[in-house]
């Protein structure tokens, strides 16, 4: 079976949190997240703070492209 899939890159002023639920709401879509994956990382991080940051944003992203 082939599906079309459309491809899709957040708006540069969307949050994280929109561009995640446009993504999990549109099935067969392919976007780029490279903005929403660094919006809650900052050079001031600790090292444990950067790697939880990461983790959660990654986690997201996954699991709205796999709803």
């Amino acid at each position: 079976m082939n599906k079309e899939s459309s491809w899709a890159c957040p708006e540069e002023r969307q949050s994280q949190t929109d561009a995640v639920t446009k993504l999990a709401e549109n099935k067969n879509m392919i976007a780029s997240f490279s903005r929403a994956l660094l919006q809650d990382l900052q050079v001031e991080q600790s090292e444990q703070e950067f790697n939880h940051n990461l983790k959660t944003v990654v986690e997201k992203i996954y699991q709205a492209s796999i709803t």
